[in-house]
């Protein structure tokens, strides 16, 4: 049966934003956004060490209050120096594969624009995560009632020229919604059943 997932990409504060989990990557220390909410952990005496996924694919965390969100997931991925378009594009397909049996109940998933301010291009950029999600979505390897997918950027700006960008591409396979900019993907998903659509 079809499913439906409507993609967005909204300006606001990650930290603060509201979603069932939000993702990042952990890519041999903490960068960026990820390093402000490690920073919050630290400031809650809760040690970091729990977010590191030292010797294991991720690390899935209550937040305990540091950020909005009420778990998040950090996922190992290569160092920095060594990241191209292909890892963001993994990284976000290992995201919804690893939440897929971890967390099936969730509904809302939020992240960031990963490598922003390591590629020059983020339009390609935004489109490798998205191609990411496409494809797990096509493999069935996403949390069963997961209906939403937000990705959070703090510049307007950039959320500006990312949505302008983006939406001839995501008009190739998506619907726009009528009432903000976001669009609607749908999948076949053989494990809806007696819920319907998602």
């Amino acid at each position: 049966m079809s499913s439906v997932i409507e993609f967005s990409i909204v300006q606001g504060d990650i930290s603060l934003f509201e979603a069932d989990v939000v993702a990042f990557k952990y890519a041999g220390n903490f960068y960026g956004v990820e390093k402000i909410i490690a920073d919050r952990f630290r400031e809650k005496f809760i040690p970091t060490e729990r977010l590191i996924p030292t010797g294991r694919e991720y690390s899935f965390e209550d937040t305990h209050g540091c950020i909005t969100a009420p778990r998040a997931l950090i996922v190992k991925a290569r160092e920095l120096s060594e990241f191209d378009y292909d890892d963001i594009k993994k990284f976000s397909m290992d995201v919804l594969r690893i939440l897929d049996p971890l967390a099936p109940n969730i509904k809302h998933l939020a992240m960031t624009i990963h490598g922003r301010h390591l590629f020059p291009d983020e339009i390609r950029l935004v489109r490798s995560q998205l191609d990411g999600i496409r494809e797990a979505l096509s493999k069935g390897e996403v949390p069963l009632f997961l209906n939403k997918i937000t990705i959070v950027e703090a510049d307007p700006e950039c959320v500006q020229r990312l949505q302008i960008g983006l939406e001839p591409y995501l008009k190739l396979f998506g619907k726009m919604l009528p009432e903000r900019w976001g669009f609607r993907l749908s999948f076949e998903d053989s494990r809806v059943s007696d819920h319907g659509e998602t």
